[in-house]
C-alpha cells in the first residue's frame, strides 16, 4: 500500500446521479458549472451533506468530496479477476512441469 501526504480532497456540489462534482463555488450554496470533475468508469461519487445548486439550468445536486472512496462495482467484476488469476497459475504450473519434465 502506498500513503501520499499530499492527497487532497475534491470538494463541491455533486449532480443527482453522481457521476460529476462541481468545485467552483459561487456563494453560498451555488456553485458554477465549470470546473467539474467526472467520477471515473463504474464509480459514483458520495454525498456527504445537503443540498445545493449547479448554476447554468444544470440544476439542484447535493454537498460531497472524494475525501470517502469512490462506490465502485467491483463485485461486478469478481469472476474476471478469478478467472485472470486462474489462468496465470495455470500457466506457471504448466511451465514448472514442463520443465521437471524436461529435466527427467
Amino acid at each position: 500500500f502506498v500513503v501520499s501526504t499530499s492527497a487532497n480532497a475534491t470538494v463541491g456540489c455533486i449532480r443527482a446521479n453522481r457521476s460529476r462534482i462541481y468545485t467552483s463555488l459561487n456563494s453560498g450554496t451555488q456553485y458554477n458549472s465549470s470546473p467539474s470533475t467526472a467520477a471515473g468508469a463504474g464509480c459514483l461519487f458520495i454525498f456527504t451533506g445537503g443540498a445545493c445548486t449547479i448554476r447554468s439550468g444544470i440544476g439542484a445536486g447535493f454537498f460531497g468530496d472524494t475525501v470517502n472512496p469512490q462506490e465502485c462495482p467491483i463485485d461486478d467484476y469478481i469472476w474476471v479477476m478469478i478467472a485472470l488469476m486462474g489462468g496465470v497459475g495455470f500457466y506457471i504450473i504448466r511451465q514448472k512441469n514442463m520443465r521437471l519434465a524436461v529435466i527427467s
